[in-house]
Order: structure tokens, then sequence, then C-alpha cells
């Protein structure tokens, strides 16, 4: 363990200071790709299986009960369906107004942090230019200090540049594929919730108004006239 440890301080070194950048950038990376898996993790995909049982409740004019399912579920269409119970009894278009706000707020929190993991994506490869560029200007320094050109003086600088290179191409590569299968992960869900919600209308969107019968005292005015 010792000697992983040694070994790894010698590879941050050899690559200069913007090792210690990227080294910071790929905990940050890490940790947020274990955040979003945990939280992705405990929303249990799939909605048919939430929807029939929503179904079967309402079907039987138990709306309080549909509540009190979507409430305890972990799914992660379930405080979208929930949205839509409780304005049970409003027109289509309030209904979709309120699904779509409560998909746009779930997806909210499901996008939560991965700008950080694009930033990285983004910058990566600039610090490890960067790197580059600071590796090579230590060579040329070399160069004149030593007032010669042969492989001894310029190595380090060298080896530094392409250190830094290899480093920030890594830290970028990791996150590019991290944050693209969230995105796709979120897009899933995303139609998931929509298609819920598509279901939930159909099922909620509020009848013609019954026609009322007259009470029996207009009637029998009317039979009377």
């Amino acid at each position: 363990m010792t000697e992983m440890f040694a070994k790894s301080a010698d590879f941050l070194s050899k690559g200069g200071p913007v090792m210690y950048f990227l080294l910071l950038c790929s905990v940050a990376l890490f940790t947020v790709a274990i955040e979003r898996l945990l939280f992705m993790g405990i929303l249990a995909p799939g909605r048919r299986g939430l929807m029939q049982q929503v179904i079967g409740f309402l079907l039987e004019d138990q709306t309080e009960k549909a509540l009190e399912l979507c409430r305890l579920s972990r799914n992660v269409i379930a405080p979208v369906i929930e949205a839509g119970l409780v304005r049970k009894g409003k027109s289509k278009a309030d209904l979709e107004d309120a699904l779509r706000l409560a998909i746009a707020e779930e997806r909210g929190h499901m996008e939560r942090n991965l700008p950080i993991i694009g930033t990285i994506a983004v910058i990566s490869p600039f610090v490890g230019l960067f790197g580059t560029v600071m590796g090579i200007i230590r060579a040329f320094h070399d160069i004149a200090e030593k007032k010669t050109a042969g492989p001894d003086v310029v190595a380090r600088g060298v080896s530094e540049a392409l250190v830094a290179t290899a480093a920030g191409l890594f830290v970028a590569i990791a996150a590019v594929a991290i944050f693209n299968f969230f995105k796709a992960r979120v897009k899933q869900t995303t139609l998931e919730m929509q298609l819920a919600a598509g279901d939930l209308v159909e099922q909620l969107a509020t009848s013609p108004p019954k026609k009322q019968t007259q009470p029996a005292s207009v009637m029998e005015e009317s039979r009377s006239v």
C-alpha cells in the first residue's frame, strides 16, 4: 500500500503542478458520479406496475389509497402521479399543466450536479494542454540554462508535458462517458414520466357534467301550467 502511494505521488510530481488540479477534478467527478448512482438507484424504474395499481384504486373510487401508495413509493414517477391525483376533478388543461410542472421538477432533481461533470469534461483537456505548455517551457528553460539540447536536458520538461496531456485526456474521457450515461438515464426516465402522465390524464380527465334532474316541486308546477 505504501509503495502504491509512493508511485502515485511520483507520477503526480512528474506531471507538474496541473496534476494536482486534475486530481481534484477526478475526485469531484467520481464523488458526483457515485452520489448520482445512489440517487438514481433508489428510484425504482418502470411505470406499469405502479400505474396499474393507481388505476385500480381510481376505478374503485379510492383516490386516498392511490395517493398513499404514491407517497410511500420510491418509483420516480410517483411524485408526478401524486401531482395529478391531488387535482382530480380539474379540467384536462389544468391536469396537463400540473403534470408538466411536476415532470420538470423531477427532471431538475435528476439532473442535479450533472453540470459539475460536464464542466470537468470540458476543462480537463485544456488543463492538460496547459500542463503541456508548462512542460515545454521547462524544457526550453533547461536548454537555455545548460546551453545544450541533449536528451538528458529536455527529458524532464518533455516528460512533464506528456504526463499532463495524458492525465487531462484521461479525466476528460471518463467525464464525458459518465455525463452521457446519466443524460441518457435522465432522458429515458423523463419519457417514462411523460407516458405515465398521459395515462393519468386519460384516466382523470373530467367527463361532461351530467344532466341534473329537476326537483319534484318544479315538475309539478310545470304540469299544472
